[in-house]
């Protein structure tokens, strides 16, 4: 928060975004978001560290993230690695998406520790 305006939000989740699902020890990043104009000011990785944080303390060893192809570079930066893609139809388009996990096991993922 800056003078009061929302920067940057997001959230993670134990239900897998697309079906609902929940899978023992796997945790979601779900719909981070930085404003224009802030990027580079490490909010996104503070974002994802507090999310990485609250859920290795509920007993989550992974975390997954639908990151957009925009995105992706930066999901990599902060230590996920892609597994494969998803793809999301809606209607006559489809949106395209990297699948991508962090194995936060360990008290501190290698990302967050440079």
């Amino acid at each position: 928060e800056e003078a009061g305006e929302v920067v940057a939000c997001g959230g993670s989740s134990v239900d897998d975004p697309g079906t609902g699902t929940v899978v023992p020890g796997l945790g979601h990043i779900r719909h981070l978001a930085v404003l224009p104009g802030f990027e580079g000011r490490a909010l996104g990785r503070a974002l994802v560290e507090r999310c990485v944080s609250e859920a290795r303390a509920t007993g989550l060893t992974r975390m997954m993230v639908f990151a957009s192809l925009n995105a992706e570079a930066f999901y990599a930066r902060v230590g996920f690695t892609r597994i494969g893609e998803a793809r999301w139809e809606m209607g006559a388009h489809a949106l395209i998406s990297a699948r991508m996990v962090m194995d936060i096991s360990r008290k501190t993922p290698r990302a967050f520790a440079q």
